[in-house]
């Protein structure tokens, strides 16, 4: 029997260990016939993009590269996005634009439809005018593992931008760019926003559809948005939120979003807002000696306090111990996703079958341009569901429920959490650079923030100071559904005290005449 199928079937039987036994001819044969009957929808596996006008960057046009594409998508109605310009992170797919997820191995993949936030992006009249650096395959926090190379950070060149929304945070310094879209599976929204000196929403999870967006693991995947005040991430949520009918992520009731009238119409002070400083969240920090960020979140939680708010401190033990469960999910998911072409199996969503086509041939030819940590989390997360056959995941996930209710504890004696966002400031470029001390530094501020993916919960990194000359985040946590609630807090802090932003930079804009 010779067909297109032969030589693989022989190949994955033998892996599989069962290419021995009397009946193997006779599986052999049914095989090839359902895989013969497969073959029309193989044929239509490739589709045709329709080429946006996009160009790579030059120092001149991104100093910090933060940029994988600059491109010109013009809006097609009008609403609270007119004459505002967006960039989004370079795993969400807008079509005619190639989308890498910061792998070089995906330069010529090209999405032939908008990933359903760009739409509505565009749809509320904004702009799309760029694709954004960030770790390869958003599987680090440093910002220094793009197949692009690491995004400076617009403080201090000398500093990292912090991932894996890099190129976001940092993109929100150049006059060219109004308000960024991230995404956050472990603090990738949060972790730049704080090292960068912008503000970062993960909203509740689900609120944003993530159709047409490149993820990790569906119970972690979060989009949202980046800015430089709380009205643009307002008006950008009134946009994002809202079901799709698509993304299995979302819940059967997403609320109405009316977040830019509450910011435009914001409280007077903080009188009956409880917020808790968490305890664990400040732990985290000292045991990396950054006082300065301490110090920082302190004289944060007093200004709160004149404002009205009561501040008290509260402990929720879990918030030690949920990252190990949290992360063999992480581990199994991003090993899951690559296997099966970058979506996962057996949810109700859109799949993208041309984007599933490239990343299994760059996965074949091109897996050594993998980052280091996307290499350790495809070899841990496969050996991990080899050895155990699941449970261990099956495990993580039943951890997971059972300590995301310390949380739901604590919220009952305060409406918020207050602790810093990263337990320690920006990273040096020198200091992530090789494998070994990419790996090392890879994962290690996300203590405060990958909780709250497990979770769900909406959080909010705010830029509040600085430490040794460079940003300073505190992150407000509330329960799910409090996203607006979180924002009225931080408006009225922006109006109040303000923001200790990062730099805006001059720069060149892109030549579309050449």
């Amino acid at each position: 029997m010779t067909s297109p199928w032969t030589n693989a079937v022989e190949r994955v039987a033998a892996a599989l260990g069962i290419a021995d036994g009397a009946y193997y001819d006779e599986v052999r044969e049914v095989v090839h016939e359902r895989l013969e009957a497969a073959a029309p929808i193989a044929a239509e596996l490739r589709g045709a993009a329709n080429h946006a006008p996009w160009q790579r960057p030059e120092t001149q046009n991104d100093p910090l590269n933060a940029i994988v594409r600059w491109c010109d998508i013009a809006p097609t109605g009008e609403g609270p996005l007119s004459g505002r310009t967006i960039s989004v992170k370079d795993s969400i797919f807008v079509a005619g634009v190639p989308a890498t997820c910061g792998y070089s191995g995906l330069e010529d993949f090209v999405p032939t439809a908008h990933a359903t936030i760009v739409d509505r992006i565009l749809r509320a009249g904004g702009r799309i005018v760029a694709t954004t650096n960030m770790d390869c395959f958003g599987f680090a926090a440093s910002g220094a593992t793009s197949s692009y190379g690491p995004t400076q950070n617009p403080n201090s060149i000398d500093h990292l931008a912090g991932g894996s929304s890099n190129g976001a945070a940092a993109a929100l310094s150049y006059p060219g760019i109004d308000i960024s879209v991230g995404c956050d599976q472990g603090g990738s929204i949060r972790i730049p926003a704080a090292w960068c000196g912008v503000l970062g929403l993960k909203p509740t999870h689900g609120w944003i559809p993530y159709t047409g967006i490149a993820g990790i693991d569906q119970i972690i995947d979060h989009t949202g948005p980046m800015a430089r005040s709380v009205s643009d991430i307002a008006d950008m949520m009134d946009v994002l939120v809202g079901r799709d009918g698509i993304d299995p992520r979302q819940p059967e009731v997403v609320p109405e979003a009316r977040f830019g009238y509450r910011v435009r119409n914001p409280r007077n002070n903080l009188e009956g807002i409880r917020i808790g400083v968490l305890d664990e969240g400040m732990d985290l920090t000292r045991e990396h000696g950054a006082t300065d960020v301490i110090a920082a979140v302190e004289a944060t939680c007093r200004e709160l306090k004149a404002m009205g708010a009561q501040i008290q401190r509260v402990s929720v033990p879990e918030h030690l111990t949920i990252g190990v469960a949290s992360f063999v999910c992480n581990l199994e998911g991003m090993a899951s996703l690559l296997r099966s072409g970058g979506h996962g199996y057996g949810h109700l969503g859109r799949y993208d079958v041309e984007f599933a086509t490239r990343l299994s041939a760059a996965l074949q030819d091109r897996a050594d341009e993998l980052s280091p940590q996307v290499k350790v989390a495809w070899l841990a997360g496969t050996t991990m569901a080899d050895t155990y056959g699941g449970a261990l995941y099956a495990a993580a996930r039943n951890a997971l429920a059972d300590q995301i209710a310390g949380y739901a504890k604590v919220f009952a004696d305060v409406d918020m959490l207050i602790m810093p966002t990263t337990p320690f400031g920006p990273l040096r470029t020198a200091d992530a650079s090789g494998a070994d001390k990419s790996l090392a530094v890879g994962w290690s501020m996300l203590g405060n923030t990958a909780p709250f993916n497990a979770t769900g919960m909406p959080a909010l990194s705010m830029p509040v100071g600085r430490s040794n000359g460079l940003p300073v985040g505190a992150m407000l946590v509330g329960p799910k559904g409090a996203d607006a609630e979180l924002l009225d807090v931080a408006r009225l802090y922006e109006t109040t005290v303000g923001w200790d932003l990062a730099p805006e930079l001059a720069m060149a804009e892109p030549d579309w005449e050449r």
